[in-house]
């Protein structure tokens, strides 16, 4: 949740949804990623959706997700397969939401970060009137740990 009080330390008003699940990666994942779930299972999930309103008043939604791998080398494994575009990724909270089913991660947005067994994601797209580029980068930098 540090990444809540940097984004309110910037001016941003932020809502927070989370959910943690133990070992359920491959049913809450999709494409290559659920495949590569299937033989390698992870710890935990953790994921967390954050609406944020800019200071000029645009929305933007925040889908991060933490996995929990055994070990480095799969942790390893995981986070080069999920960094390549295309290949899949665990599902964003915002699709469980009624709300937020029509916005469309795109992962042109994205960042992730791998600390031993644990790989984080972030994922950052606008809903309605896009902002700028920079307003983009310093979302998702703030908002990895």
């Amino acid at each position: 949740m540090r990444a809540v009080a940097r984004w309110q330390s910037r001016g941003y008003k932020v809502k927070v949804q989370e959910r943690s699940e133990l070992g359920s990666c491959r049913e809450h994942s999709y494409g290559q990623v659920k495949r590569y779930f299937a033989e390698h299972p992870c710890r935990s999930l953790h994921r967390f959706l954050a609406e944020l309103r800019t200071p000029r008043g645009n929305t933007v939604l925040v889908a991060v997700s933490t996995v929990d791998m055994p070990d480095a080398g799969s942790a390893t494994e995981f986070k080069s397969l999920v960094d390549r575009h295309g290949t899949g990724n665990i599902v964003e909270l915002p699709k469980e939401y009624r709300k937020y089913r029509n916005v469309e991660f795109t992962g042109h947005r994205y960042d992730s970060r791998r600390d031993e067994n644990l790989v984080t994601n972030i994922q950052v797209e606008p809903v309605g009137r896009k902002p700028g580029i920079f307003v983009l980068g310093e979302i998702i930098r703030l908002g990895m740990p």
